[in-house]
């Protein structure tokens, strides 16, 4: 029967060490009962009295147009809307947003391992931690099975023990515990370590012996045990070489109930896939390390491991004897794991799908997943969000002809941020930009006639907001017509060949080649084989006032 082994490196260590903290800025709404200060981002050579002409706005830093490309207004409180909206779709307004007010909010626990727990600080989430502790959510640990060690006290809920097929998920390996005390491990409680989701309880589902391995059924029954038990969060640190039909009937189980399962893409340093992280359905994790490198023994591959965190962490040992660095993408995978329970406890009616979308979007990027490395601060911050993105497209100018490469730029802004901003050209994506002011430069030379080019603003829930604009593209050369001698015909004396050229711009210039060589030019051309070698070629380019150029067939003559 195949087996899954559990994917980790754990060593326990005894040291102590003093607490420390690092700073993350986090927004501040303004007060309602106060004007709102708008920042209203300009075009390049659009001047500030064209962008708020009938806003009726009052500027209060007009400097900020040559410091931030953008100018400072105010606005009653119950005018921001309606003004917002009207500044947003003059296409001389490149974005719109609240002048936010930013301060140190993120916060620090006093455990005396927070000092070692750099993967927390890393992927931000001091500043998560401002917004929820992850208060009434479960995260179902399917693995060796928990202890209620002591970091763990009151965070393990009865769960089941599909080894020994009773009530007693007891951890006789370890790794269970470990993985647990990531995710919710106590915080701010001036002892051990500080979990991500220090309020989130742990549902314990034993799926793996004493020596870290389990068939693929027990690992089935695991997963549709901890969906019918109410976990919208599954965390499984293992992984096996074996595609499966059970653990895809299994993830497909979970996922209609709304769960998103979340699996370690394993530590072989290769980018062959692993099961379950690599079942479509499933959120896989890789390792990252402190320079958002890749940990060596991290597996890897852009079309399957999803995300990545940080791959060595703080746990506590299973016997409550003490704490280590627990490291493997079985580390990685709890961390990712209790940054959703975070998300979820913001938005407790979201579903597990909603929660890993957003976690992927909201991700900072890397090469060598799909969408990058797991950022807890904007991932909780964006969960909320409601709101579609605004776009616009602001150039090229309605009526302008696409002619060879041109500059498409765009206005856009989300309430709370944006992914991306894609160049979309006749339905396919033509190009990706991330960083406002969002703009591509374009060759259009592969089309001609109508082009419909659009923006879509993309934000961090999935959000989607598009501008299109139907433009006329020109980069074909003049339509020709040749009377001439049939190609491959013996010709002695002169002859003489006519062309007739035609474009909606109009015809510039027509020449006759020879050899490849200009020989004439006009609307016809006289042809003295006498002049040419025993075989020659002819034949007409043309331009239209565009500069665009076109060829008539070549004719081959022998005299």
């Amino acid at each position: 029967m195949r087996k899954l082994s559990n994917q980790r490196r754990m060593t326990v260590a005894l040291v102590m060490a003093v607490a420390a903290g690092a700073g993350i800025s986090a927004p501040a709404s303004a007060d309602p009962g106060n004007p709102v200060e708008l920042v209203v981002g300009l075009h390049p050579g659009v001047s500030a009295d064209d962008a708020l002409a009938g806003a009726d706005v009052r500027v209060v830093d007009a400097g900020a147009v040559t410091e931030a490309g953008a100018v400072v207004v105010d606005v009653a409180a119950r005018r921001a809307e309606s003004a917002t909206e009207l500044l947003r779709r003059n296409p001389d307004v490149a974005f719109v947003e609240e002048n936010h007010v930013a301060s140190k909010a993120d916060v620090t626990p006093n455990d005396p391992f927070w000092n070692e727990q750099w993967g927390l600080r890393k992927v931000n989430v001091p500043a998560a931690w401002s917004m929820t502790t992850g208060a009434g959510v479960t995260v179902a640990v399917l693995d060796t099975g928990v202890n209620e060690v002591s970091d763990l006290t009151g965070r393990v809920l009865p769960g089941y023990d599909f080894i020994n097929d009773d009530a007693d998920p007891v951890d006789d390996e370890g790794h269970g515990t470990a993985v647990a005390s990531v995710i919710a491990g106590r915080g701010d409680d001036a002892s051990g370590m500080a979990g991500v989701c220090w309020d989130c309880k742990i549902l314990p589902v034993k799926v793996l012996d004493e020596e870290g391995s389990g068939d693929y059924l027990a690992i089935a029954k695991g997963i549709r045990y901890a969906a019918d038990h109410g976990a919208k969060l599954i965390n499984m640190s293992l992984a096996g070489s074996s595609s499966s039909p059970l653990l895809n009937s299994a993830v497909q189980y979970a996922t209609d109930r709304g769960a998103l399962v979340i699996a370690a893409a394993g530590n072989e340093n290769t980018a062959t896939r692993q099961y379950p992280a690599a079942i479509p359905q499933v959120l896989s994790v890789g390792g990252s390390t402190s320079s958002d490198g890749r940990y060596e023994w991290s597996n890897y591959g852009t079309s399957w491991v999803d995300i990545a965190a940080p791959g060595c962490n703080v746990a506590q040992d299973y016997r409550g004897r003490g704490y280590g660095d627990f490291c493997g993408t079985s580390s990685a995978t709890p961390l990712v794991a209790g940054v959703a329970a975070l998300m979820l406890s913001r938005k407790p009616d979201a579903s597990g799908p909603f929660i890993g979308t957003v976690l992927s979007l909201s991700s900072s990027k890397l090469g060598w997943t799909t969408h990058g490395r797991v950022n807890a601060g904007r991932a909780v911050w964006a969960v909320t969000d409601t709101a579609a993105p605004t776009v616009a497209l602001s150039a090229p100018k309605a009526g302008t002809l696409l002619h060879g490469t041109v500059t498409v730029s765009a206005g856009a802004t989300d309430n709370v941020g944006l992914n991306r901003v894609e160049l979309v050209v006749n339905g396919t994506v033509a190009a990706v930009d991330r960083t406002a002011p969002y703009s591509f430069r374009w060759n259009s030379g592969a089309y001609h006639g109508v082009v419909k080019v659009a923006v879509r603003a993309v934000d961090w829930t999935g959000r989607v907001q598009t501008a299109t604009r139907s433009y006329e593209a020109d980069n074909r050369g003049p339509a020709l017509s040749v009377t001439a001698p049939r190609s491959g015909s013996t010709v002695r004396k002169a002859f003489t060949v006519k062309v007739t050229a035609s474009d909606k711009r109009g015809v510039s210039k027509v020449e006759w080649l020879v050899g490849g060589k200009v020989a004439g030019t006009g609307t016809s051309f006289k042809v003295t084989p006498a002049k040419y070698g025993k075989t020659f070629t002819v034949r007409v380019r043309a331009y239209d006032k565009l500069g665009n150029v076109s060829y008539s067939p070549t004719y081959t003559y022998k005299r």
